[in-house]
């Protein structure tokens, strides 16, 4: 679930929930809100590819991290 600031500069922050166990299981805050990082999360296998303007916030760039156990 991706949350996004409707005023500028674009924030956003992301919340994970894992599919595969219990439909008990609560969303886990990934990244909280940060003035002006924007960012957004695909997965893929085993990975989470994260497209984000950190560091920069100017230019994106894609970060590829396992997914958190």
């Amino acid at each position: 679930m991706r949350v996004e600031s409707l005023f500028k500069p674009l924030t956003s922050e992301t919340w994970l929930k894992n599919l595969d166990t219990s439909v008990d299981e609560r969303f886990k805050l990934f990244k909280g809100m940060d003035l002006g990082v924007d960012y957004k999360v695909e997965h893929s296998g085993s990975f989470l590819y994260i497209l984000t303007n950190e560091g920069d916030k100017q230019n994106y760039k894609v970060v590829k991290i396992p997914i958190p156990g």
